[in-house]
Order: C-alpha cells, then structure tokens, then sequence
C-alpha cells in the first residue's frame, strides 16, 4: 500500500487544523473581520476551496478503502489459523497490516469529520462577523442621527428661550403700561373727588343767596 496518499491526506489535516486555530482563536474585530470577509470574498479562496472539495472526495474514496480493508484483516486472522496452524509471523505481519490499516482509517476520517466542523465553524464565524458589523454600523448611524438630533434639539430650545425673552420683556412693558393706567386712573379718580367736594361745596354756599333772590 503507497504511503503518499495517506501523506497528503495527514498534511490536509494539520491544514484544517491550522485554519480552524485561526478560526477560533481570539483576534480583533477588525482582524477578524478582515480575516473571515477575505476568505469569503476571494475568487482565489472560492478556487482553493473547489479544489479541497475535490481532493475531499479522493478521502473518502481511501476511507472507504481502509475501512473494507480493516474488515479484510479482521478476518484474516481466522481464515489462516484454519488452513496454516499458528503462525507467529504471520500473525505479526497480520497485526502490522490491521495496525496502519486502523491508523488509515482514523486518518481519513477525522480528516473528513474535520471538514465538516470546519465549514460549519467558519459559517458560525463569518455570521458572527456580519452581525457585529452590523451592530456597529447601527451603533455608527445612532450616533450620528443622535447628534443631529441633540443639534436641532438645541436649536429648538434656543429659539424656544429667545420667544420667552421676548415675551417676558413684553410682559414687563405691558406691566408698566398698566401701572402707568392704574396711577392715571387713581389721579383722574382722586382729581373727580376733589371736584365733586368742591362742587358740592360750591352748591352749599350758593343755595341760600337762590333762596332769597326767589323770596
């Protein structure tokens, strides 16, 4: 059995292995988010991953080989104990065999489970990224309209005072008039008094001199 494929098979696993580190391990947003929105938008990256793709196939084609392989060796043991006796070297060649046909078989498909973690990671990440730039971008927008907001508030209430001042200088002018009224009201009142007395007074000292000029 050639080793080689089983060699390209155990250096795509350390690469699944380094990429998923990549995946999880604690960096930046901004990092990240550099990271993960490259990935997804790079034609040479969507290239790479056909690629993978097509060499993912090829391990599952070993997989299923190491797997009927294992059950060829599982069996083995006791077709050739029936036809040869006991054999310890061929029992240690058996063993060899059913060791680096197992090894095979866990090679490939932690390959193969890894895969699928890792694409399942990097949807988790990336939607992750997406909703944080989000967040941020309505944070952003909150911010700004908030200000344009607190402006035209601000504006308001100033134009709001400058109507008060206005106002209560009108208020203070119309108090003033009135005041004014209400002392010409109290002269004119008091100066009609004094002439009704006067008046009065006037009648009393000519009603007697009428009287006699009648009599």
């Amino acid at each position: 059995m050639s080793t080689i494929p089983y060699t390209m098979v155990f250096v795509l696993l350390v690469f699944e292995m380094l990429i998923f580190g990549l995946l999880v391990i604690p960096l930046p947003r901004h990092w990240r988010s550099a990271l993960v929105n490259f990935i997804s938008t790079s034609p040479l990256i969507a290239r790479g991953i056909h690629l993978l793709k097509i060499l993912f196939v090829f391990v599952l084609l070993l997989f299923i080989d190491a797997v009927n392989r294992l059950q060829k060796h599982q069996a083995a043991p006791v077709e050739s104990g029936n036809m040869y006796g006991h054999d310890p070297r061929l029992d240690s060649s058996l063993a060899a065999k059913k060791f680096y046909t197992q090894r095979n078989m866990y090679l490939t498909g932690f390959t193969l489970f890894l895969s699928l973690i890792l694409e399942r990671t990097f949807n988790l990440v990336l939607t992750s990224v997406q909703q944080q730039d989000e967040i941020a971008r309505l944070k952003s927008h909150n911010t700004s309209t908030s200000t344009d907001h607190d402006r035209r508030m601000s504006d308001i209430v100033e134009t709001h005072k400058e109507e008060l001042r206005k106002l209560k200088k009108e208020i203070e002018r119309k108090e003033v008039d009135l005041e004014t009224l209400k002392k010409q009201c109290q002269q004119q009142s008091e100066e009609y008094f004094r002439l009704a007395d006067r008046h009065n007074e006037l009648e009393r000292q000519g009603l007697p001199t009428e009287k006699r000029k009648d009599k």
